[in-house]
């Protein structure tokens, strides 16, 4: 199952619809905080004015009753001072508690009245700021409080303002909810919020419904074209109306066709190649060999021939010698081209493989001075192989480290591990340029075309060598530095068609330094 993040990366109709959910709900957001802040404001401000008229009205009747008294009697005062605050809630105040302080700092005692409050609540939410401000200002002070109503907790404002009784200043504070408003502000919410949210579900099924339909020429193009690098070229587009993506599709499959063609024609013209080279060298086999016997007969009758004469003779053989080498090696390459090569694998010892090569080509490195060094474990490496096929490889390997060494010296390394098996031949010579390291397995392509080859090669050695090693399921590769020498190495694992999950040698030899392995190219 894919995950969400990879299902986004991959997909552009859900880039655009997560992008547009994004941007429309940030937007949708400012906009319900904007007009949800604008409706409080207002619902808030609106309803402080009311308050502060109703209020001021309330006073105002409040200090009229009081006027209308010149009484010094303690009780009756204080009679009148509950009768004028009861009565203000049926004066049509919208008040829900009113509240008859003391004044702070009052210095008459005598005739103060005990402070009465309509409802005990206000006595716990009325704040000594409020009364000071109220007390020594001249007009009404208010504040934002928190009530306790018939559902819990509501908002509320606190109006205060300042009144006198028998010449004793006092405060009055009338209290207001604002429950109505909070339910009122608490629907907006949910009005705004159901609203944001289908707005913003209908803008992404827009957003997807717009980008399927412009979108799914281009998946189509994209499947196609991953089945046309697939190998399946009959692959095309279907095309539909006469819009852009029509014009698109057409000049897709016109691509296609063409790119059919050619490669029909590349591939005639290399089975033609396939069978030129296959038939050319078959055929030559039969006349190479009636000039080979010609030749070594004339070769073995040297001896009575003029100087001159007898070099010639040893030349005719030398060269009819590399002939054959090449048409045999051009048989070979063409089996491979064809896929008709196949592996006669039975169980060996890589280690008794690579010893009897060794011992093969040992009297050439000593026609070369150069020591030839083999470095194998005590144990067999053992491995199911193609033997003729492996002791291919390694006379190849071999032969061209003895011809580049200089008479340096070539070391060769067997090891083995689990799941593989390993060779390793290195060389001291002049090594070898990054971009020689890049070619050296490609057919007939020679370092130094100008290089004198003792051994006679036909510059398909390697490219044999790698072809042979993939058949068994593993792999040659090549390091080379100039100064440094050069190092093949072959991986093979213990079966072919096992997985070779390790390398039982390295590729770069350590004394080569650090900076080696920027020298190594990709394995072929």
């Amino acid at each position: 199952m894919r995950s969400p993040l990879r299902w986004v990366r991959r997909s552009v109709q859900a880039r655009t619809v997560v992008m547009t959910l994004a941007l429309a709900g940030v937007a949708l957001a400012v906009v319900a905080a904007g007009l949800t802040l604008s409706i409080r404001n207002g619902l808030y401000d609106q309803r402080v004015q009311g308050m502060l008229l109703d209020a001021a009205r309330g006073t105002a009747y409040a200090q009229a009753q009081f006027d209308n008294t010149d009484t010094d009697n303690t009780m009756a005062t204080s009679s009148l001072a509950k009768a004028t605050i009861g009565s203000l809630r049926q004066s049509g105040s919208r008040a829900v508690g009113v509240l008859l302080a003391w004044a702070p700092e009052t210095t008459s005692f005598g005739q103060r009245v005990n402070p009465i409050a309509s409802d005990r609540m206000l006595w716990s939410v009325t704040s000594e700021a409020l009364t000071v401000g109220a007390a020594t200002g001249a007009s009404q002070v208010w504040q934002p409080v928190a009530l306790m109503g018939d559902d819990g907790e509501v908002p509320g404002v606190l109006v205060a303002a300042p009144v006198t009784l028998v010449s004793i200043p006092y405060v009055i504070v009338f209290a207001y909810d604002l429950a109505a408003e909070a339910r009122t502000l608490r629907l907006v919410e949910r009005i705004v919020a159901v609203g944001g949210v289908t707005v913003v579900g209908i803008l992404a099924l827009v957003a997807w419904l717009v980008v399927h339909q412009a979108a799914r020429p281009v998946a189509g193009a994209a499947r196609v074209a991953e089945r046309l690098a697939g190998g399946d070229f009959t692959e095309r587009l279907e095309i539909r109306g006469e819009d852009e993506f029509a014009r698109l599709g057409a000049a897709f499959n016109e691509m296609a066709d063409a790119l059919q063609g050619h490669i029909e024609e590349l591939e005639e013209l290399s089975r033609v190649q396939q069978r030129f080279v296959a038939d050319v060298s078959h055929e030559l086999r039969t006349p190479l060999a009636t000039i080979r016997l010609a030749g070594e007969v004339i070769h073995a009758a040297r001896g009575d021939f003029p100087a001159a004469v007898a070099r010639s003779a040893e030349l005719l053989v030398t060269q009819i010698e590399r002939f054959d080498a090449l048409l045999a090696d051009l048989l070979e390459i063409s089996r491979f081209d064809a896929r008709a090569a196949a592996l006669d694998v039975e169980p060996s010892d890589l280690v008794a493989v690579v010893s009897r090569v060794a011992g093969e080509l040992m009297p050439l490195a000593e026609s070369r001075h150069t020591r030839l060094a083999l470095h194998v474990p005590d144990t067999q490496v053992r491995a199911t192989l193609d033997t003729r096929r492996i002791e291919r490889i390694v006379r190849n390997l071999v032969g061209n480290a003895i011809e580049h060494a200089e008479g340096e010296g070539v070391d060769i390394y067997v090891a083995g591990s689990e799941a593989s098996v390993a060779l390793v031949v290195r060389d001291h010579g002049a090594g070898m340029q990054p971009d020689q390291v890049a070619r050296v397995f490609d057919r007939f392509w020679r370092g130094d075309p100008a290089r004198a080859r003792t051994t006679g090669g036909t510059g398909l050695g390697l490219a044999i060598a790698q072809e042979d090693a993939r058949l068994h399921g593993g792999m040659v590769d090549a390091w080379g530095a100039p100064g440094r020498g050069a190092s093949f190495r072959l991986v093979l694992p213990r079966k072919p068609g096992t997985p070779r999950n390790d390398e039982p040698l390295p590729l770069v030899p350590p004394e080569a330094g650090k900076d080696a392995d920027d020298d190594v190219p990709p394995s072929p």
